[in-house]
């Protein structure tokens, strides 16, 4: 997958920002960072509130954040209770969603899961 987010939400704590750190390089300049202290720890439900607050004109997000709230909420959005998210998502992973409409709308029935990546994958 070739495609810089607008926007990245990324925790305050230390590993997140530097995961931020190594992977800003490699994204399009100018992409919107905010530092979000509620992604620090956040459950399944905080963390649907928070996406449902982002703006409609942002068409691409990341969240650097935690688990096992973002295991949880890929699993949740991707209805896949046994499937390969809920069987291994370490740190590093990244589960991208195709989110059809408002991000007011974001839930499991709204979304498709593009792609899975684990970092073994990337060699």
């Amino acid at each position: 997958m070739d495609v810089s987010p607008e926007l990245i939400l990324c925790s305050p704590a230390r590993r997140t920002r530097e995961t931020l750190d190594a992977i800003l390089p490699k994204l399009a300049e100018g992409t919107d960072v905010r530092i979000e202290p509620e992604l620090y720890g956040a459950s399944v439900m905080e963390l649907l509130s928070l996406l449902r607050r982002t703006p409609d004109p942002v068409r691409s997000l990341m969240v650097v954040g935690h688990n096992p709230g973002l295991q949880e909420l890929a699993i949740e959005l991707a209805r896949d209770p046994g499937g390969p998210l809920a069987a291994k998502f370490p740190t590093g992973a990244l589960a991208a969603f195709g989110v059809p409409g408002s991000w007011k709308e974001l839930g499991p029935d709204r979304v498709e899961l593009l792609d899975f990546v684990v970092p073994r994958d990337l060699g």
